[in-house]
C-alpha cells in the first residue's frame, strides 16, 4: 500500500511545480517555452538524460534485452549515444542563435514557404504521439505490475498530471520535474548496481549470472546470429542496419561463440574455428574463375594476376613465335578454385609472373595448391617501373637455354 502512496505523492508534486512554475511563464512566452534560456548545462544535461531514459525508454529497453538479446539493446544505446550530439549540434544551437522556440519556429525562419509551415508541424505531432504514447503504455504497465492499478485508469491519471503541469508550468515545470525525475534515476538505478555487483562478487557477475540463466540472453535470434552456419557452407548470413526487425546490433570479436556471445569453453571456440575451414572451402567455389588460355602442345605454363595481363599475353605471343609454347592462366582471385590446381598439374613447369619482390602469388601456390614447389620459376619485376613483355621473354628464355624448362 505505501508504494501506492509514495507515487501519488510524487504525482501530487509535479503538479504543483507546475501550478507555481505558473506565475513565472504567465507574462513571457520566452519563460514559457524555453524556461527564460536560463537552465545550465548541468541542469539541462540531467533532463535531457532524465527525457532519453523514460518510462518508455527504461520498459521498452528491458523488453528489448529479454526478447532481442544484449545485441539488440547496445545497438539501440549506440543510437541514441549518437544522435543526441548530433541534436544538440545541429538543432539546439541554431535555435539558441536565432531566438527561436520550436523547430517548427526555425524552418519556417529558415524556409518561408508553405509547405513547410504545414508539414513540419505534423511531422512533429506524429512523432511525439508515438513517443508519448509508449511513455503513457510504460506507466500503465508498470503501474498494473507493480501497484495493482488497473491499467486504463493508470494511463488516465499519468496522462492528466502530465497535460496538468506542462500546460501550467511551460518548459520551467519540464525542467523542473525532470531534474526530480534524472535524479531519482540515478540515485535507484546506482543503488541496484551497487547491490547486484555486491552480491554477485564482481562487476560482470549479473551479466555472466544471466547468461548462465538463460544463454539466449547473449545471443542474436535465430537468422541474425552474427557466427551461425545455418546452412552448413560455413559462411553466416549477414545482416545490415535496416535489413530487418534485428538488422544493426553489436557483437564481440575475440573469445566468442557461434552467436556472437562471450565464451571461454573450448568446444565452443573450436567449433568457431573449424567453421572458417567451411568457409574457406566454400568460399573457393564462388570466387571468379581464373582466365586460361591453353595450348594443347604446351608442357610449360605461366601464371600472373592483375595489371600483369598484358605484357604475359604479349610475351606468350612472343615466345610461340620463337617456338616456345605455353599455356597462360591469369588467376582473378582467392582463395583458388579448382581449376587453378587443375591448371598446374597439367604442366611439367610453371612460370609464376607477378609485380612484387617476394613472390606472393607464388607463395600462395605453393601454400594453396599440392604443385611441387620446385617446379614453378619465379619471374618477378619490382624496379617501380610497370612490367612489359621483354621481362617475360628474357627469363623464359633464359630457363629453357640454361635447360630447366626443357
Amino acid at each position: 500500500m505505501i508504494e501506492r502512496w509514495l507515487v501519488l505523492a510524487y504525482l501530487l508534486v509535479c503538479v504543483v511545480v507546475g501550478a507555481l512554475a505558473t506565475r513565472r511563464v504567465l507574462g513571457s512566452a520566452d519563460e514559457y517555452w524555453v524556461a527564460g534560456r536560463r537552465v545550465g548545462t548541468g541542469v539541462n544535461s540531467l533532463a535531457i538524460m532524465a527525457a532519453l531514459a523514460s518510462g518508455g525508454s527504461l520498459v521498452g529497453v528491458l523488453g528489448l534485452a529479454y526478447s532481442g538479446g544484449i545485441p539488440a539493446t547496445l545497438a539501440l544505446f549506440a543510437g541514441a549515444v549518437v544522435g543526441f550530439p548530433l541534436a544538440t549540434i545541429l538543432v539546439a544551437a541554431p535555435l539558441r542563435r536565432l531566438a527561436k522556440f520550436t523547430i517548427t519556429d526555425f524552418m519556417v525562419f529558415r524556409y518561408p514557404h508553405g509547405v513547410v509551415r504545414t508539414l513540419v508541424p505534423l511531422i512533429i505531432v506524429v512523432s511525439l504521439t508515438v513517443y508519448m504514447v509508449a511513455q503513457m503504455k510504460a506507466a500503465g504497465i508498470t503501474a498494473e505490475a507493480l501497484l495493482g492499478v488497473d491499467y486504463g485508469t493508470a494511463i488516465t491519471v499519468a496522462t492528466v498530471v502530465f497535460v496538468l503541469y506542462v500546460s501550467f508550468g511551460g518548459m520551467v515545470a519540464v525542467t523542473v520535474t525532470d531534474v526530480m525525475q534524472g535524479a531519482l534515476l540515478f540515485l535507484l538505478m546506482g543503488i541496484t548496481a551497487v547491490v547486484l555487483t555486491v552480491s554477485s562478487g564482481s562487476l560482470f557477475g549479473p551479466l555472466q549470472a544471466a547468461t548462465a540463466a538463460s544463454p539466449a540472453f547473449g545471443r542474436l535470434p535465430a537468422g541474425g546470429s552474427r557466427y551461425l552456419d545455418v546452412d552448413g557452407d560455413g559462411i553466416p548470413y549477414r545482416t545490415y542496419p535496416g535489413a530487418g526487425r534485428k538488422g544493426a546490433y553489436f557483437v564481440r570479436g575475440s573469445g566468442h561463440n557461434k552467436y556472437g556471445g562471450y565464451t571461454e569453453d573450448a568446444d565452443e571456440y573450436q567449433e568457431v574455428v573449424d567453421r572458417l575451414v567451411r568457409k574457406w572451402e566454400t568460399a573457393a567455389t564462388l570466387v571468379p574463375k581464373p582466365v586460361i588460355q591453353r595450348r594443347k602442345t604446351a608442357e610449360w605454363g605461366i601464371v600472373s594476376v592483375g595489371s600483369c595481363d598484358y605484357a604475359v599475353a604479349e610475351a606468350v605471343e612472343v615466345l610461340a613465335r620463337k617456338g616456345i609454347y605455353l599455356s597462360y592462366m591469369r588467376v582473378k582471385a582467392f582463395p583458388f578454385s579448382a581449376a587453378v590446381t587443375e591448371f598446374l598439374h597439367q604442366h611439367k613447369r610453371i612460370f609464376v609472373v607477378e609485380q612484387n619482390r617476394d613472390a606472393q602469388l607464388k607463395s600462395l601456390l605453393t601454400l594453396e595448391t599440392d604443385y611441387p614447389k620446385e617446379r614453378m620459376e619465379s619471374i618477378l619485376n619490382y624496379s617501380g617501373l610497370p612490367i612489359d613483355r621483354r621481362c617475360v621473354v628474357e627469363a623464359i628464355e633464359a630457363s629453357v637455354a640454361r635447360g630447366e624448362a626443357a
